[in-house]
């Protein structure tokens, strides 16, 4: 009767061991599953998040272009004359003239003005067939907040044109008296076409919860519940949506995530998704405080879904290998306690060979965590060097550019006190009636402007830290640019420079704005050697720059007409601190920051006396083909 209820209990022992397997294996997969989409939520909603952005403050900034024009009509002296005599026929083509060109130049849908009634007496569009002189806008609610607070803004469908856009309008008042109203309408096509079709789902509500701006052509006026029926009435008497059908599109809330985020899936009926597929979205909305509208984009979940599978089978695949192994290791147990009656000896030296592995274990387990702290100490010393390097090569251009500071300021004190005279001019011929003489002086200002912009931002892209990525680039651009920066200093002093000798297709691979450092600091030394106080008064002053490629290979040759590198300087010149220039000129680490600059790039740097007189820099880099539309070594 034993061997039966052993037979039993054993069969009990799986059973319940089977069950707490199961057990824990749908808690492994829920957690799992919870974990992961929780996780790919907060992803996406921080992703979407910021898209969402930067879709609300692009369709904000297009409405802020547009705000002020509404008030600037009334300057116009015609306007106003035309709101005092609305019949006099001059008056009207004048204004309709001056609002045509107006609304041309603002890149505006249309521009009119409205008189105290509500009617059109002039607009931009007055030659075109639908013109919208001689019209009756009083029942628009843009034209009726103008005339009780000042200004309006509405956005509906052209009752006219079947055009849709937002208006904006401004009371015209002269001595207190209201004339009329400035109407500007502006189309929004412009920021609905940036937002492309494709997982995600952008549109923008108007108060009612109408549909009015969506990356869904489908989904045009289409209202996100049913209306009530006081809303359609005021819809209709406003005609803000004339000749359209404000069906509703559908959805249910799923789950409420807080701060305007939610989950959301569509019914049958909405437009715009597959019937085969009735995806979850995530809904983040936005409010859009001036206009009263909100913003709301939809994420499809289905990535995020997809990656909870993956990490829930995943989850389930590494319990399996768990309990594999547990029953692995309870069958080995079994195996070895069987063993044991038989073979104690066997047994007592298994247990020291387990003694000694465990202790070799640990053994290489300590050394393996202090190689790790090397490792880690390494990368650290590592990096600290790296960013050491890289705040030693923004010093030196800082350097340079404060050597350059005197020239720069000569070159833009010249441009300065043009403006001053042309703003003077422009002045006097205010007073004197001649705007012909003012836009001309106008446009001189423009152009020094432009000339002053391209000195300044020169330096800001010299300032600036490299990304140190390495790419071919235009040789003869570099050294155009660098000589650019160190122009004023060059003509001071009389220097000539030949560049006659750079091939105009050779090309290097480099980083740009740390290749144009090395040519300043070369160039800057060049000059340096020329305008020392040991040259001979009168002596000739020139800067060859030279540069051949052969075998794969660019060298580029920077030769001055110094008096070239004492000898006991030669050995010296790339040591850290070593300068041959007066306290104060500099801190001997220009050729060193230049050499590691270019060792960085697979090159190297040398000098030397060159034959005839003066010292010769000398740069070996690997060449490159010249790049297709390649940019200047330095841009603005």
């Amino acid at each position: 009767m034993s061997i039966p209820h052993e037979k039993y209990r054993r069969w009990a022992a799986r059973l319940i061991f089977g069950g707490v397997a199961l057990a824990l294996l749908a808690a492994t997969l829920d957690l799992s599953w919870g974990l992961a989409e929780r996780s790919g939520i907060n992803d996406l909603t921080m992703r979407a998040g910021h898209r969402l952005d930067v879709y609300a403050a692009s369709l904000e900034g297009e409405l802020a272009k547009y705000d002020y024009l509404p008030t600037i009509l009334p300057l116009e002296e015609n306007v106003v004359e035309l709101l005092h005599r609305p019949t006099e026929a001059g008056l009207i083509s004048a204004v309709n003239h001056y609002l045509e060109q107006f609304n041309r130049r603002a890149q505006s849908s249309a521009i009119y003005i409205l008189d105290a009634k509500g009617f059109a007496l002039a607009a931009s569009n007055w030659n075109e067939p639908a013109s919208f002189v001689g019209m009756d806008l009083s029942y628009r609610p843009y034209f009726q907040d103008a005339l009780l607070k000042g200004s309006g803004r509405f956005y509906g469908i052209g009752t006219t044109s079947g055009e849709p856009g937002y208006y904006f309008a401004h009371a015209i008042r002269d001595g207190g008296r209201l004339l009329g109203v400035a109407a500007v309408k502006v189309n929004l096509n412009r920021v609905e076409s940036t937002w492309a079709p494709g997982s995600e789902r952008v549109f923008v509500t108007d108060p009612n919860g109408v549909i009015i701006l969506t990356s869904v052509r489908d989904w045009k006026f289409k209202a996100t519940g049913d209306l009530p029926t006081e809303t359609l009435a005021r819809l209709n008497a406003t005609r803000q949506y004339d000749r359209v059908r404000l069906e509703p599109i559908r959805f249910s809330e799923r789950r409420e995530l807080g701060d305007g985020i939610r989950i959301v899936a569509f019914d049958g009926s909405a437009a715009g998704v597959p019937a085969s597929r009735r995806a979850e979205f995530l809904a983040i909305t936005r409010d859009l405080a001036e206009t009263g509208w909100r913003i709301t984009m939809l994420s499809d979940l289905d990535g995020v879904r997809q990656t909870a599978r993956q990490t829930s089978g995943a989850a389930a695949l590494g319990f399996g290998c768990v309990l594999l192994l547990a029953l692995y290791v309870r069958q080995r147990r079994i195996v070895l306690k069987q063993k044991l009656a038989a073979q104690e000896i066997l047994q007592r030296a298994h247990d020291e060979l387990e003694r000694r592995v465990e202790e070799r274990t640990a053994d290489l387990s300590g050394a393996n965590e202090r190689l790790l702290q090397e490792v880690d100490e390494r990368r650290r010393a590592e990096r600290e060097l790296r960013e050491t390097q890289e705040e030693l090569v923004q010093a030196g251009k800082l350097a340079v550019l404060g050597q350059m500071a005197a020239g720069i300021t000569h070159e833009l004190n010249q441009p300065l006190a043009t403006l001053r005279i042309l703003a003077a001019n422009s002045g006097v011929f205010l007073q004197r009636s001649q705007p012909e003489q003012v836009g001309e002086n106008l446009k001189l200002m423009t152009e020094v402007i432009d000339r002053m912009g391209r000195i300044t931002g020169q330096l800001r892209t010299f300032a600036r830290k490299s990304s140190n990525r390495i790419d071919p680039v235009p040789l003869h651009r570099c050294i155009a640019n660098a000589l650019f920066l160190l122009d004023e200093r060059m003509r001071r002093n009389g220097i000539e420079v030949d560049v006659s000798g750079v091939p105009e297709g050779l090309a290097v691979m480099a980083d740009p704005h740390r290749l144009d450092q090395v040519l300043v600091n070369l160039f800057g030394n060049a000059i340096h050697a020329m305008t020392d106080d040991s040259i001979v008064e009168g002596a000739k002053r020139r800067l060859t720059v030279s540069a051949s490629e052969q075998d794969g290979r660019a060298v580029i040759r920077v030769r001055d007409s110094g008096t070239g590198i004492a000898e006991t300087a030669m050995p010296h010149l790339f040591e850290p601190f070593f300068t041959t220039k007066e306290a104060g000129l500099g801190l001997g680490l220009g050729l060193v920051i230049s050499a590691g600059i270019i060792g960085e790039f697979g090159g190297s740097l040398r000098a030397e006396n060159a034959v005839g007189g003066g010292a010769e820099l000398i740069i070996d880099l690997p060449a490159a083909s010249q790049p297709q539309g390649a940019e200047t070594c330095l841009t603005a």
